[in-house]
């Protein structure tokens, strides 16, 4: 078995971040492709990639698209 900080050292030297850069990165992805082909409203997608509030995504978005939430960024 693999203890947690190996894991983790293994993950950054493959994917060159840590594993928690790449999920953020990963679900602001998937959210885009949500807004980008959904009618679904932005509070609904942020739940389907698993953020608890609109405002925790609309943070994570801003961090990684460096933009607003707007038409715009998508």
């Amino acid at each position: 078995m693999i203890n947690t900080s190996t894991l983790k050292e293994i993950f950054k030297a493959v994917y060159g971040q840590p594993i928690a850069t790449y999920m953020k990165e990963f679900r602001v992805r998937q959210a885009m492709k949500l807004l980008r082909e959904t009618n679904d409203t932005i509070a609904d997608i942020a739940s389907q990639v698993g953020y608890q509030t609109q405002g925790k995504f609309s943070s994570a978005f801003q961090s990684i698209v460096k933009m607003s939430l707007s038409p715009e960024a998508l």
